[in-house]
């Protein structure tokens, strides 16, 4: 019937005129439901998404329009209609925000700069059965939607979108997104248009192509994002073992360096026929470090008992290591250094030839040092040891720090990557919540 005055479509470009008719659909659905009439049989131009309002000027909620008019002698009309609630699926993206780019069929332009914030245009082909939108993810990974002047020209199978972002700026976006939906069709059939001329409307649905899917998306979250998650979690977790098992390990030096020392006093040796030396003796206990490190991967001593104990002596015969061992202060005030300081690598030399190093089949180390001095003897035995334990637990507590260091930094990566997917998944799931297939109702007025 021809508009009334109690009831009016309003739009900021359009007036309806006389003989004007005003197709009105109240449709109950998610808030960011797209709406497409497809179609009006007879129809002599159409405009659409148009606000319902009452008489005052107030909008009528859950209430759009479409604005026509049509020849006087036609009496009914079909109207096919679209509406789209479906989960977005994200088809294209583009991250060169400085230039044009192409993804996937989908162009985008270079991102515009205006006081408000930015633009972007978009061109696809992909039709009428689906609706789109433009979205930015920004630095922090949050989603923000198309917004104010947005909107797209479409003609033949070329659409053109605008995709406006107020209050954002170049520097804050990390990609745009192009993402789709598809349309839930409803065809009413046999739609009076004339005053008290009842007809038999017929509907149609077409098939549910939006919610095709919604199955499978509402399971989404579990199917895709646990898998995901699940394993993030489990690393996570096999990551807090091993920090604390290394932790532990930090101030344990006999685990950490896998060395344990046993020094006896020096003892009276014969040595030859007639001449009397001294001999100081200790042990080192190769241990492996403890249960928890052998298990983690970042293992200090990843080698075998015999492996271990063959570097260890190897190590205690080695010159530079005892270089050091002549330069401690304690080493250098005994009688058996004064006589050879002129000349140190005699001096190492002489170090050398009086130091017996053995492993034994437990893989203890027998360290024994000969000089004439009893007090000399063990001076420099205890040297030798105290400085060879003090280099190895150096040595382990830097390369702990190292591997602790690198599991902090993958904990980390770990926990950026789980809270990323942890929104993810909660924002699809409330999509999913608010997803629902339309319901519409159609009256012309």
């Amino acid at each position: 019937m021809p508009l009334g005055r109690q009831l009016k479509i309003a739009k900021w470009n359009q007036k309806p005129k006389t003989g004007d008719i005003a197709i009105m659909f109240n449709v109950k659905g998610p808030k960011d439901m797209s709406l497409w009439y497809h179609g009006i049989q007879g129809a002599d131009s159409t405009e659409g998404s148009c606000d319902v309002v009452d008489e005052n000027g107030r909008k009528l909620e859950g209430w759009e329009a479409v604005l026509t008019r049509f020849d006087n002698d036609q009496t009914t009309t079909t109207v096919k209609f679209g509406a789209a609630a479906g989960v977005w699926k994200t088809i294209a993206e583009h991250d060169d925000i400085g230039s044009m780019g192409i993804d996937n069929g989908i162009t985008f332009t270079k991102t515009i700069k205006y006081e408000r914030g930015v633009q972007i245009f978009t061109t696809d082909t992909l039709g009428r059965n689906v609706t789109q939108r433009i979205v930015v993810i920004d630095n922090e990974s949050r989603l923000h939607p198309w917004e104010e002047h947005t909107g797209s020209v479409s003609t033949g199978s070329i659409r053109q979108s605008i995709g406006t972002f107020p209050n954002l700026g170049l520097d804050q976006i990390n990609k745009f997104q192009f993402q789709t939906r598809p349309y839930e069709w409803v065809t009413f059939k046999n739609v009076s248009l004339k005053p008290k001329f009842k007809t038999d409307v017929q509907v149609e649905v077409g098939r549910a192509r939006p919610n095709s899917s919604l199955e499978s998306k509402v399971n989404e979250p579990a199917d895709k994002y646990n898998q995901i998650l699940e394993p993030l979690n489990r690393q996570r977790q096999e990551l807090e073992k091993e920090l604390k098992a290394l932790r532990d390990a930090y101030d344990d030096t006999e685990h950490l360096t896998g060395v344990r020392l046993t020094v006896s006093n020096a003892e009276l040796e014969t040595v030859g026929w007639l001449r009397k030396r001294y001999v100081a003796s200790g042990v080192v206990r190769c241990e492996m470090p403890n249960q928890s490190l052998m298990q983690a991967e970042t293992a200090i001593w990843p080698d075998s008992f015999e492996v271990h104990a063959a570097r260890t002596a190897a190590y205690l015969k080695d010159r530079d290591f005892l270089q050091g061992v002549i330069r401690r202060d304690k080493v250098r005030r005994t009688k058996w250094f004064q006589a050879r300081k002129k000349d140190m690598e005699k001096a190492i030399d002489s170090l050398a030839d009086s130091l017996t190093v053995q492993v034994k089949d437990t893989a203890d180390i027998e360290v024994k040092f000969t000089a004439d001095n009893p007090g000399d003897a063990q001076t420099i035995l205890d040297e030798l040891l105290q400085l060879f334990i003090l280099q190895q637990t150096d040595q382990a507590q830097n390369e702990l720090t190292k591997k602790m260091a690198a599991l902090h930094e993958e904990k980390n990566r770990l926990k950026r990557s789980i809270q990323f997917m942890e929104g993810e998944k909660q924002t699809l799931q409330k999509e999913v919540q608010e997803t629902q297939k339309p319901d519409v109702q159609v009256e012309v007025f």
